[in-house]
């Protein structure tokens, strides 16, 4: 196991925890009972993350170093059921069993995480506890041939279970099945409440929207924000099931967070009396399944539905104890889930939080590895419990000095006031790069601020350390150690993958501010909504595309580092805005006669919205130097028709003008069936949460590719749809909605006048390393298939081994949920916020094994 650090060491000795030793993670846990009832051999089951904090650094957790203490000091037996990815240990459940607990009476309990193997794991009796609601939730008990306590059509099945002799199944071609559990389930008003169910799968169909719900929970009393009592929704809180799918334990996840910024893994009733549990199997013939293989089955086992007590963990006492002067310094990736405000419209996310640090966050240097021509980011984050006047920060010297003298500047400073606090903002101001630090007046007595150094390497820059140090003055100056790691590896352009956001009217302006600010993101594409084309009008008067000034606007956009542009409003062929710019110059004066349907007056103008597409790409075919060009020409037909009208056979024209034209739609999931043979590369639409490795497979076989509409949210969301989704998916196409409008990744300050950016526009650019890197690990990969050299063929196999590990965990598939999420979780699921960083270095490490080139290491 990896060294381990002892951060807790000094809090443990202002705390003054009874019994124990020294441990890497302490916390005190508080337990209270909010029944009305006494509660004797009272088992409480936590996510194991939820208890240490987030953020946990990787080997960090020692999954056979867990110890409970009770109120006396007593060590108690305990139990660890592990969930998948069950490599993740922060992912895994903790339970142990309270012996009794009076109404409204608060419990103390110790929980640490120690390099010394417990002695007091257990086995704890869960599913088996008078304390589950459900009876028979192992379905050990039959009934006939279904389980004891649970209505027809459920079966028992003894050929495939989790746990015990059997599991419940459900198997339904093209119907609606449903198993509820015969006896009503009492609940108490303002209780919190367990529900987990392990459940498999096996073709069933897929979930998300127009494609239905699939296999799912149906739970009422605890508040969907749909208002439905159908828990399995995205706006729900059990993950519904699909695809074909190995166990994986679902669960209660998203009621909301502690008052840490930490999330729950319970409901909270909004009533009393009592509610019903069924299991939904929503089996639906889609069009991608193979003939004669539309039946689906769903198995579920060992579920439990139990009372819990009101838990407040208080990471709180671990952190004041290393304040000084009020003031902790931390750091955390900026993919990190930092808190939420009202501005964020999240359906999974309603209230307002701030993830407050932890203790094992303690800032005592900032170290990363760089490839050369990346743009990274550091994080030092300011918590502080009474008020500071001002607060300043620099780059002592402007920058950071490397071999043979080299000096690399701060490319920008930023400040994110955060999610707490008077003057809680999410956006962050600019600050002085070189010269005197610009001075800050953080407002509050209590607030967690963000200052970002963003750097940019040069793509010749000697492989070496850069090393300088970050000044934060506060009422003291803290100086903090920075370490630039440059390694002897060019971070590659893409010019065949294409990750931008939509650029939505004039919100922001379409200029080089607005550039500048996107192209810190590492974007390789931008979608333009709104004018992009200039017009003039030949000698007859008829308007055509002015291919000059196009290519000037081309060589623009390339200036910013951009690949490829998509552009829509003025290939536009639906009739929600009347047909786009282009198609309304150039169509004939007969299209507006009345009495035609929006497909006949479209045939009118063919030959013309041709002819500008042929010209066009004959300039894209005499300057390869410009980036490449995506025709998007149609927003979310519908099969009824209505506004934005249907599918329809114009949608083909782009590429029967021009074959290898790259042509795109925003599509859902009952029209793709329709319009994926007229386009290059259709776009999964908002709300994609359709999208898994059966749509993928089906677009393939059409001899197509495909893209994403994504939800440009905040966080480990926008960095997972940058990088990881299009690497394991196999996606050629994103954009994100919008970069300027609900979910903001930018906004005017009208003071400063001056664009800002969220964090998350840098959990942007860290996707799109993390898509870069794995390129360069790929195409290391493939050159060393046919070396001579052994070296290097086992290296390559080594770097295989560690892909095919994480791309086992990550692999296309997904949650009913949007924005978008795995279906085994993101990684601040499992409390490994670190993961992607942890991702992209052993990608360059593996990279660099490859080629031969010295990796160069933290300096200890």
């Amino acid at each position: 196991m990896a060294a381990r650090a002892r951060w807790a060491i000094a809090a443990l000795a202002a705390i003054g925890w009874a019994g124990g030793a020294a441990a890497d993670y302490d916390v005190r846990v508080e337990l209270k009972n909010l029944s009305e009832q006494v509660k004797n051999d009272w088992p409480v089951i936590l996510r194991a993350y939820t208890v240490l904090g987030r953020n946990l650094p990787p080997g960090s957790v020692n999954p056979d170093g867990f110890h409970v203490y009770d109120p006396s000091g007593a060590e108690v037996p305990h139990m660890l059921e592990k969930l998948p990815p069950y490599d993740q240990p922060g992912n895994d459940e903790l339970v142990f069993v309270i012996p009794r607990i009076e109404p409204g009476k608060v419990l103390s309990y110790r929980v640490t995480n120690t390099a010394e193997r417990s002695q007091k794991r257990a086995a704890i009796d869960v599913v088996g506890s008078p304390h589950n609601l459900i009876r028979n939730g192992g379905f050990e008990e039959p009934d006939g041939d279904r389980p004891a306590h649970f209505s027809a059509p459920a079966k028992r099945d003894a050929t495939v279970k989790h746990g015990g002799r059997c599991a419940l199944m459900l198997t339904a071609d093209g119907q609606r099945l449903s198993a509820r559990y015969a006896a009503p389930v009492p609940l108490h008003q303002g209780s919190w409440y367990y529900f987990g169910a392990w459940s498999k799968t096996d073709n069933v169909s897929r979930f998300g929207y127009q494609a239905g719900p699939a296999a799912h929970f149906e739970i009422p009393g605890f508040a969907p924000e749909d208002g439905s009592k159908r828990v399995g929704t995205r706006h729900g809180s059990v993950v519904s099931q699909c695809s074909t799918r190995d166990w994986v334990k679902t669960t209660f996840e998203y009621f909301g967070h502690t008052d840490w910024g930490m999330d729950i893994y319970a409901a909270q009733a909004i009533r009393g009396g009592e509610t019903t549990v069924e299991f939904v199997l929503d089996q639906r013939k889609h069009y991608y399944m193979a003939a004669g293989r539309t039946r689906g089955t769903w198995w579920l086992d060992d579920v439990v539905f139990m009372p819990q007590p009101e838990v407040n963990v208080r990471f709180d006492l671990a952190a004041e104890a290393l304040m000084k002067d009020g003031v902790f310094l931390f750091t955390r990736p900026a993919s990190m889930f930092m808190g939420r405000l009202k501005d964020e419209n999240n359906h999974n996310d309603p209230q307002e939080w701030c993830a407050f640090p932890y203790a094992h966050e303690r800032l005592t240097k900032l170290d990363q590895f760089a490839l050369k021509g990346q743009r990274l980011s550091f994080c030092l984050g300011l918590y502080h419990t009474r008020p500071i006047e001002q607060a300043a920060i620099r780059l002592a010297g402007g920058g950071l000095l490397g071999p043979g003298g080299a000096k690399l500047p701060v490319e920008v400073i930023e400040y994110c006031p955060g999610y707490v606090g008077p003057n809680r903002y999410r956006y962050m101001h600019l600050l002085n790069a070189e010269g005197p630090a610009d001075p800050l007046q953080p407002k509050g007595e209590r607030g967690v601020r963000y200052f970002f150094l963003t750097f940019r390497v040069p793509g010749d820059a000697a492989p070496g350390r850069y090393t300088g140090s970050v000044e934060l003055t506060l009422a003291n100056q803290h100086t903090i150690p920075l370490t630039l790691r440059v390694q002897d590896l060019t971070q590659p352009v893409l010019k065949d993958i294409y990750v931008g956001i939509i650029f939505q009217a004039s919100s922001p302006r379409f200029d080089d501010e607005a550039l500048e600010v996107y192209s810190r993101s590492g974007f390789t594409c931008l979608t333009r909504f709104g004018g992009f084309l200039n017009y003039k009008q030949d000698q007859a008067g008829k308007w055509q595309v002015d291919l000059e000034k196009l290519g000037e606007t081309m060589m623009w956009l390339k200036k910013y580092g951009l690949s490829a542009v998509s552009v829509f409003s003025d290939f536009d062929l639906g009739p929600r805005w009347n047909g786009g710019y282009m198609l309304r110059r150039v169509r004939p004066a007969e299209f507006e006669q009345a009495g035609l349907a929006w497909g006949e007056r479209l045939k009118l103008a063919e030959a013309a919205y041709k002819a500008q597409i042929q010209g066009i790409e004959a300039a894209r075919r005499e300057h390869p130097e410009w980036p490449a060009f995506i025709y998007m020409t149609w927003d979310e037909p519908s099969l009824r028709g209505g506004v934005n009208g249907k599918p329809d056979p114009a949608m083909a024209w782009v590429n029967q003008a021009a074959p290898d034209a790259l042509t795109t739609l925003d599509v859902q999931f009952d029209p793709l069936a329709v319009c994926a043979k007229w386009y290059s590369m259709p776009a999964f639409d908002n709300p994609a949460d359709w999208a898994g490795p059966e749509l993928y497979r089906w677009v393939k076989a059409q001899g197509k590719d495909f893209g994403y509409c994504g939800q440009p949210a905040s966080a480990e969301w926008s960095r997972y749809q940058g990088g990881m989704l299009m690497i394991t998916s196999g996606a050629r196409y994103m954009h994100g909605w919008h970069l300027q409008n609900a979910n903001s990744q930018v906004a005017y300050d009208a003071k400063t006048k001056r664009l800002l950016r969220a964090i998350s526009m840098i959990a942007w650019a860290q996707g799109l390393d993390d898509l870069k890197c794995h390129r360069l690990l790929a195409t290391e990969i493939a050159g060393a298939a046919n070396s001579a050299d052994p070296r290097k063929r086992a290296a390559a196999a080594s770097a295989e081994a560690y892909l095919r590990k994480v791309l086992a965990v990550f692999n296309g598939d997904h949650k009913y949920r949007w924005p978008i999420e795995p279906y085994l979780g993101l990684a601040a699921n499992w409390g490994c916020d670190q993961f992607y960083d942890d991702w992209q270095e052993q990608m360059a490490r593996h990279a660099a094994a490859i080629r031969g080139v010295q990796w160069i290491e933290p300096q200890k």
